[in-house]
């Protein structure tokens, strides 16, 4: 992922996208697009699949995608800095209320933290 799609994402997701927490501890980012171009470049950025389309009568179909828990509070931290305050404040409620399942899981969660905050660090310097 390069800064220029980070940049593109939090555009995107600012107007059209969710920064949710499930249940109280399940993180999601969540999209719905009636452009199956712009969905697919979405779901590129995010690794995960195209939901869809849903036909919906007399209306464009509409295509979904997410992306959840571990992987969802990465890509947050990353989107953070580019986000407005709204969904910002979104992000850390998500952030603040997950809890990996097992040690071995938080281990790696506190890794893909580090990552990305680093990933977000060396954006800023290009």
């Amino acid at each position: 992922m390069t800064k220029e799609d980070l940049i593109w994402l939090a555009g995107y997701l600012e107007g059209e996208g969710s920064f949710i927490l499930v249940q109280n501890k399940y993180a999601r980012i969540t999209f719905a697009s009636t452009d199956e171009d712009i969905a697919t470049r979405v779901c590129d950025i995010f690794q995960s699949n195209l939901q869809g389309p849903t036909q919906r009568m007399g209306r464009k179909p509409i295509w979904r995608g997410q992306v959840n828990g571990k992987k969802a509070i990465v890509l947050m931290l990353m989107l953070k800095p580019y986000l407005g305050v709204r969904r910002g404040k979104a992000v850390d409620k998500a952030v603040s209320a997950y809890k990996p399942r097992q040690q071995r899981s938080a281990e790696k969660f506190e890794s893909m933290i580090l990552g990305a905050l680093t990933f977000s660090a060396e954006c800023d310097t290009l």
